[in-house]
């Protein structure tokens, strides 16, 4: 053999070591999976190694909490197709390298349901929304899952009626023309958010926009002036529309129409399935 060559050879065993070391400090467990082996090696000299071993820690206490033994998560990751295992090695990297800490719990939560589904469709949908996210994205999130726990839902119930009591009146109607559409979309109480109630979950004024809020450095609660997180949520609430996570819904004027005129909000499939992994307080 070339001495060139068993340098190599050399080269590549020394540093898989060092990542099987890496992971048998966080876990001895770790090391017996090549794929965790395999990203920790990725991320050495680009990450400290003492957070490459509070993520690994972070895995292991998912994987109890989710009630997987170890056995069963390793025999998955052996298993795994040609595709799901070059996203999952991708996937897995991202976590440890350059995940952000206020989506590395969301992230490590999906990306073990990811390994242990045998239909991934949606846990590869997610984790790429997932990876699109920034901390403000998160907390609007965490806010449209708190309305929808523990919202007051006045406005929802006072449009349902009305919409309800349309539709009996316009089947009465014989006259009525059957080539408008009702674009008047009200799903159930837990897809549909109207701006106004969920406005007064957020402590913000019911008579201001969000277009007009955004365009105030601060805004004017019932106590007191309080700093404008919501220029970050307003364009949060655009890309989770443009990932697929809500569906917004505009006021109609005559003139220009802003995108900021939110009358309600939906949540999509995709949306809802994303809000099982975000944590709020109450869960």
């Amino acid at each position: 053999m070339k001495e060139e060559t068993k340098d190599k050879i050399q080269t590549a065993t020394e540093c898989i070591s060092v990542g099987s070391n890496i992971a048998t400090l966080a876990n001895p467990w770790f090391a017996t999976v090549p794929l965790i082996v395999f990203c920790v090696n990725r991320a050495i000299g680009l990450i400290s190694n003492d957070d490459i071993i509070k993520r690994l820690r972070k895995f292991e206490g998912e994987l109890e909490r989710k009630r997987i033994t170890k056995k069963h998560f390793k025999e998955k990751v052996l298993s795994l197709s040609e595709h799901k295992k070059f996203f999952a090695s991708s996937t897995l990297e991202y976590i440890i390298k350059n995940c952000i800490p206020e989506t590395v719990d969301i992230y490590i939560s999906l990306f073990i349901d990811y390994i242990i589904a045998d239909k991934y469709d949606l846990e590869e949908e997610l984790c790429e929304i997932i990876l699109s996210l920034n901390k403000h994205d998160v907390e609007l999130l965490k806010y449209i899952k708190g309305f929808l726990k523990n919202g007051d839902k006045t406005v929802y119930q006072k449009e349902l009626e009305m919409k309800n009591n349309k539709m009996i009146s316009k089947d009465n109607d014989e006259d009525e023309l059957s080539m408008f559409a009702d674009r008047n979309i009200i799903l159930d109480k837990n897809k549909t958010i109207f701006w106004e109630d969920f406005a007064y979950f957020c402590n913000l004024s019911k008579e201001m926009t969000l277009n007009e809020i955004m365009l105030l450095e601060k805004y004017e609660n019932e106590e007191n002036f309080v700093y404008n997180n919501w220029k970050f949520y307003g364009k949060s609430f655009t890309k989770l529309e443009k990932l697929g996570v809500l569906s917004l819904d505009y006021h109609t004027f005559l003139g220009t129409m802003n995108s900021m005129e939110i009358s309600r909000f939906h949540l999509t499939i995709l949306g809802l399935d994303l809000l099982k992994y975000i944590k709020i307080d109450d869960d």
